[in-house]
Order: C-alpha cells, then sequence, then structure tokens
C-alpha cells in the first residue's frame, strides 16, 4: 500500500510539473543557430498574420533581419528565440519613414507557422516571463543585442528592395 501511494504521488509530482512548469532553458550558442534563425525569419517575413503586425494597408510585405537567442532544447530546434528588427516596405518604391519593429520573438516552426512577440507596455515583463525561456529572459528584455549592425543590413536589404 506504501509502495503505491508512493508511486502515486511520484506521477502526480511529475504530471503536475510537465503541465504547470516553464519551458526549459533553450540551447545558446548551437551550431547552426544562425542559419536556423535566418529560415525561421524568412517564414516569418512570408507569414500573412506577421506582414499585418504593423500595417493593414495593402500592398506592404516586411523584411526582417534577425539573431538567435536561443533553440528549443527538441532535437529539430521547432521553436527559435531571436531578436528580430522589420521594416515594412511597400510593393512600389520606398519612403523614408516606413513602418518599423523591433522585439524579441518566439518562431514556432509548425504548419501553420506561429509567433510571439510580448506585449506593449506594462505587460512588456510578464509577457516576456510567458514566451521565453527563463536562461533566455534577460537577453528578451534587456534590449536588442547588436542594434547598429542589424540595423545596417535591415536598410541594405530595404536598398537592394527598392532597385
Amino acid at each position: 500500500m506504501t509502495l503505491r501511494i508512493a508511486v502515486l504521488l511520484a506521477v502526480i509530482g511529475t504530471t503536475l510539473a510537465a503541465c504547470g512548469s516553464e519551458p526549459a532553458d533553450a540551447v545558446v550558442g548551437a551550431p547552426g543557430a544562425a542559419a536556423v534563425t535566418a529560415e525561421a525569419v524568412r517564414a516569418l517575413e512570408a507569414d500573412p498574420a506577421f506582414g499585418r503586425e504593423t500595417t493593414r494597408e495593402a500592398g506592404w510585405s516586411p523584411l526582417c533581419v534577425g539573431r538567435p537567442m536561443g533553440l528549443s532544447p527538441d532535437a529539430d530546434h521547432r521553436t527559435v528565440y531571436a531578436w528580430i528588427h522589420c521594416k515594412w516596405v511597400p510593393a512600389e518604391g520606398t519612403g523614408t519613414d516606413l513602418p518599423a519593429l523591433a522585439s524579441p520573438v518566439a518562431i514556432h516552426l509548425t504548419s501553420p507557422l506561429r509567433y510571439e512577440l510580448p506585449a506593449d507596455g506594462e505587460d512588456y515583463p510578464e509577457s516576456v516571463r510567458e514566451i521565453f525561456p527563463p536562461n533566455l529572459r534577460e537577453t528578451a528584455g534587456g534590449g536588442s543585442p547588436e542594434e547598429s549592425a542589424m540595423l545596417a543590413e535591415l536598410d541594405a536589404r530595404v536598398a537592394q528592395q527598392a532597385r
């Protein structure tokens, strides 16, 4: 009887931990993380819902650059955690005051693609805690790394699109 109770408590404890626990720490610095992040960012650019993040006007599409923060610990890294900078460009021509976004993001490489951006304003810290694994929260909440390099890369993509 005592053994059954111990086993039952162990199963209940494991189930509760699995259901209500925080996400596992992300894999940081994995070989190929930059390539996986680039692939995820291209998928994000092609996603119709993401295309409407900053403008609902027809004919605008996002161009983005990203830097990996980490990958989900599963074998095929189905979630990419990254910092992105994006600008929305019109189908015809360019402009100097383009809609833009800079944010940490969780991109879930599922079918269909899913992504999570933190909420704006006072809800930002809580949404970062909900979206990102514990080992990435400080990076996600602390501002974009390599911001000037990312912006230069993004501006080059926007200029190339204008040609």
